[in-house]
């Protein structure tokens, strides 16, 4: 797209902008009950694009991605009006005889840049927070999945007209001139790497933003925890996806007296899951989204068997059609490369510890993950992780499932992102919450106004009854 282009495209935005600046909830909500329509409309497009790009197990994109969005629009839909509304708080000393509020009002024409792991829910549910805030926006799917790309573009079409939202598609040349617009927010999903990129440049604009990073996300498995249940549910948080999400227990640390049990389970559970006819179902199990990833995550994997980690499951991979097969590897140390990076695949290394501290000494030697799984039975341990361990969010005794409920803010910590998503939390992300006095017959703040000569009594008053 040319530069030209994309330059009145804002400019007809800033345009309308200034329109949807006093929306009321009806029409925002009429706006969400349009994207529904049109999502509907081409769910059988996107599920077709998906299965081509990324070969997503159908069920696993209709419940993450098409559904998910639903949900997100129904709740929406349902608490919008509620969240516009005035917030009455107390007047102050300082405000008597006024009334005190705050409100929520569009921070103004945003640009949201969304990933290709996920790429209908983590492009529409901003699109959604936008929408709910009553903000235009440019939204730029990633080039790796262009057929999806192209279907959401066809989406917001046969929503809004290029003047209120619109999808821009290209490669990295677009995202840098976008970058260099002066939008109102920022909303990007992504590696930390990018999203520094990403920070910088809406540091020239002043321009406010919301990062939803990644990191490394450790499964802890205490000496308590219940070992087949830990497996079931680090199996599917690993290994949903191919493991390309941000949230999938990047490691695991079991205790000592738990690893052989726990690689054993894990094993069964994997074994159980994906390869239920004696090989692996790939009408199950999605592929890494390129070559280069691929080689990536090999490449890690190679690294840390020739250091010494030992292969528990799998290792297997087809470079012809992008699989790696669920792979567990055992006796890892935290030097290796493999516990360096975000794997971002389905390679699950096992460490272990031997007392609570150690697991954390671990956990704080990397940067502060996305998210964070606790599997313990006794409550004194849960409650134990749960204060030591600083993460964006997490599951206790499961995986992934924070991310389910709307009613909880979605975000990380430094590294693994800035500001909070979903449900209200979105909606306030896209907002300016703005703090408004108006003043009573009364006006007492005149008390306060010069010659102040004989007011210094006023003082000792005040600080008499406010200490």
């Amino acid at each position: 797209m040319e530069t030209a282009t994309i330059y009145q495209l804002f400019e007809r935005q800033q345009q309308t902008q200034l329109q949807w600046l006093t929306s009321t909830a009806d029409e925002r909500i009429a706006r969400l009950k349009k994207l529904r329509k049109a999502l509907e409309q081409y769910r059988e497009a996107l599920q077709t694009s998906m299965q081509l790009e990324l070969r997503k197990p159908l069920f696993e994109l209709s419940l993450h991605e098409i559904e998910f969005v639903l949900a997100e629009l129904r709740y929406t839909i349902e608490n919008l009006k509620e969240w516009m509304a005035p917030k009455y708080v107390p007047a102050s000393m300082g405000t008597l005889s006024s009334v005190s509020y705050s409100q929520a009002q569009p921070r103004g024409v945003s640009l949201i840049l969304s990933p290709w792991n996920y790429p209908v829910q983590l492009t529409l549910c901003p699109v959604i927070a936008a929408i709910a805030a009553g903000c235009c926006c440019m939204v730029k799917p990633s080039e790796l999945v262009p057929q999806t790309a192209e279907v959401l573009q066809k989406i917001i079409a046969a929503a809004f007209t290029e003047a209120e939202i619109c999808v821009v598609n290209g490669g990295v040349e677009l995202s840098t001139l976008l970058l260099s617009l002066p939008f109102s927010h920022i909303h990007f999903t992504g590696s930390p790497q990018v999203g520094k990129v990403v920070m910088k440049a809406a540091a020239e604009h002043l321009c406010e933003v919301t990062l939803e990073l990644g990191g490394k996300s450790p499964a802890v498995v205490d000496e308590t925890a219940n070992v087949a249940h830990a497996a079931a549910a680090i199996t599917f948080g690993k290994f949903v996806n191919a493991g390309q999400t941000c949230i999938a227990p990047d490691y695991v640390l079991v205790h000592t007296s738990l690893a052989e049990k726990l690689v054993v389970a894990l094993s069964q559970a994997v074994k159980k899951n994906y390869y239920s006819t004696g090989k692996l179902e790939k009408a199950d199990y999605a592929q890494i989204i390129n070559a280069k990833h691929f080689d990536r995550i090999t490449g890690l994997l190679q690294d840390a068997l020739a250091q010494g980690a030992r292969l528990a499951l799998g290792g297997e991979s087809t470079k012809a059609d992008l699989t790696i097969e669920p792979t567990i590897v055992a006796g890892v140390r935290a030097d290796m490369k493999l516990m360096q990076e975000e794997i971002f695949g389905p390679v699950l290394p096992i460490l272990t510890f031997n007392t609570p501290q150690e697991a954390l000494d671990i956990i704080r030697a990397l940067d502060k993950p996305l998210a964070a799984y606790i599997f313990a039975g006794k409550a004194r341990r849960k409650d134990f992780y749960l204060a030591q361990i600083q993460a964006g969010g997490i599951t206790v005794n499961d995986t992934l499932l924070h991310i389910a409920n709307m009613n909880l803010p979605f975000g990380g910590i430094n590294n693994s992102g800035v500001g909070k998503t979903h449900g209200h939390y979105g909606f306030m992300g896209f907002s300016n919450e703005r703090g408004i006095v108006k003043q009573g017959w009364m006006r007492l703040s005149r008390v306060a106004h010069p010659p102040y000569a004989r007011k210094n009594w006023m003082i000792r008053v005040m600080r008499y009854f406010l200490r």
